[in-house]
């Protein structure tokens, strides 16, 4: 008896990939029988992909991406600017330098590489922590004061635009992609269906393969969304 899918726990992106890797295998086992519901399978995953794609880009306007990379690079700068004055002949801007490094790097050494919610939370703490005493002090002797403002402010705007674009579309688009993944359930259970039915009534090679294949993918998708899930609930009750 092989797996079935834990939909209930895949990511609509997990549900869009792991429909089109079924497909993938069902074509490459050349099939014929299994040529209607195969179709239906691929047709409605090609819509899913657009709408998961809209969803998904529903965020990138020009405003988000121009204000996503002033705030990435000003505090690229800012560290980038205080690992440097780390080795100033001044133990003064030395100090300065290290007590901004250390304030940083608790954050991650790599802030422009997280995610668009993440990131804006994490900035939002760390203009904090910068403008705060002693740290505003060490921030003044590298002469990055108008750099942490300008961090703050394309964070700020940043996050106002986020909002609105979240508010005026993300919410419809992952209602139809939800939709969609409904009704690429659906046809994945017909093809299916179709597999067993034909495997029982004229047992093949071909058939036998073509359900192994499918057991064991379906047992990776399974692992990778039940550890996720755990690991979720892990971090909450901690």
């Amino acid at each position: 008896m092989y797996a079935n899918p834990i939909f209930k726990i895949y990511k609509q992106s997990e549900s869009l990939q792991y429909f089109s890797d079924v497909a993938t295998l069902c074509l490459k086992s050349n099939i014929e029988t299994l040529a209607v519901p195969l179709q239906n399978l691929v047709v409605i995953n090609d819509k899913l992909g657009n709408a998961f794609k809209h969803a998904k880009g529903s965020d990138l306007t020009e405003l988000l991406t121009l204000n996503d990379q002033r705030r990435d690079d000003a505090v690229v700068c800012i560290r980038m600017t205080a690992q440097a004055y780390s080795n100033h002949f001044e133990p003064e801007k030395r100090e300065a330098a290290a007590n901004i490094l250390d304030t940083i790097d608790k954050y991650g050494k790599s802030l422009h590489r997280l995610n668009y919610q993440a990131e804006t939370s994490v900035l939002l703490n760390l203009y904090n922590d910068l403008t705060a005493s002693p740290l505003a002090d060490a921030v003044d002797e590298i002469h990055m004061s108008d750099v942490v403002e300008e961090m703050k402010e394309s964070n700020d705007l940043f996050s106002e635009a986020f909002l609105n674009r979240v508010q005026e579309s993300a919410a419809d688009n992952q209602v139809a992609a939800g939709k969609l993944v409904q009704e690429g359930i659906k046809h994945y259970r017909t093809l299916m269906d179709y597999i067993n039915a034909y495997n029982t009534i004229n047992p093949s090679a071909e058939y036998d393969m073509l359900l192994k294949q499918i057991g064991e993918l379906t047992a990776k998708y399974n692992s990778t969304a039940t550890s996720r899930v755990s690991a979720k609930t892990e971090k909450i009750e901690l």
